[in-house]
């Protein structure tokens, strides 16, 4: 089994929020962060909005959900409010990666291997983490992030996208917002419980690489695609996502939504 880790190709690729309107979350990090839009999708009881932030050299992507009808979102929204679900990787071979995270105690759920766009499972939430860690595959791209900045042209079937997705366009008025200045993000932050086992997680198995943290105590784990900074803590979870590289600010949800109307 840990050949097949070895072998694994991973990336980082979203960190996702749960809100309640993720198209007003969408226009505002728009306007603050000069975010560009990747896709959408609504599905049966949500939709997600999945953003590109930084520069045609580098950046990091943030997920926005929310609720359609009553189900799983509404149930989350009512018991945390608008806070971080999870975060996603992409990996070449999401059965070998479910394998490798099982074999080290890590508990997965959900795998649905049926649509060859959107392999998916998830890594439930423990002691360890208490976040959702979702393991992704697909058998396309997505554009760069020079292809994403240079035009509104968005081809959701040639993209990772998800089989059963009603509306794909219902995203698209966020294009009438005037981009503001970009803005590059430093890691997401994820308080654990059990350094050394994350170490085996972001480390041997997701193949991150590892260097210590400008303004913690933390490491700091590094895909093409974002980071992770790893803080050992009493309290597990995702504390948010520093404003840059070599800052002690975090930037939560009540940031991105600051400013918007009627909030």
């Amino acid at each position: 089994m840990a050949s097949e880790a070895h072998n694994l190709q991973a990336n980082f690729d979203h960190t996702a929020f749960a809100v309640r309107d993720a198209l007003a979350c969408g226009v505002n990090l728009r306007r603050q962060f000069g975010a560009t839009p990747i896709l959408g999708e609504a599905l049966e009881a949500f939709r997600y909005l999945t953003m590109y932030v930084g520069s045609a050299e580098h950046g990091t992507n943030l997920e926005f959900l929310d609720p359609t009808e009553e189900g799983f979102l509404t149930q989350f929204l009512d018991k945390r409010g608008q806070s971080p679900h999870h975060i996603t990787f992409l990996v070449s071979d999401v059965p070998s990666a479910v394998a490798a995270v099982c074999e080290q105690g890590f508990g997965v759920v959900d795998e649905d291997y049926e649509h060859a766009a959107w392999h998916e499972a998830f890594i439930r939430p423990d002691a360890t983490h208490r976040t959702i860690i979702q393991l992704a595959g697909s058998d396309r791209p997505y554009p760069s992030a020079r292809e994403l900045l240079a035009t509104t042209r968005r081809d959701a079937l040639a993209m990772p996208h998800i089989a059963n997705a009603k509306n794909r366009d219902w995203w698209t008025s966020i294009w009438d917002t005037q981009a503001g200045e970009t803005k590059h993000l430093g890691p997401t932050v994820l308080q654990t419980t059990d350094m050394p086992r994350s170490h085996t997680l972001f480390g041997t198995i997701l193949q991150g690489q590892a260097h210590d943290s400008q303004v913690s105590n933390g490491v700091v784990y590094s895909w093409p695609g974002g980071a992770i900074e790893l803080v050992p803590s009493d309290r597990a979870g995702i504390a948010g996502i520093r404003a840059r590289d070599d800052s002690a600010e975090l930037i939560d949800i009540d940031t991105i939504i600051a400013g918007m109307p009627n909030t």
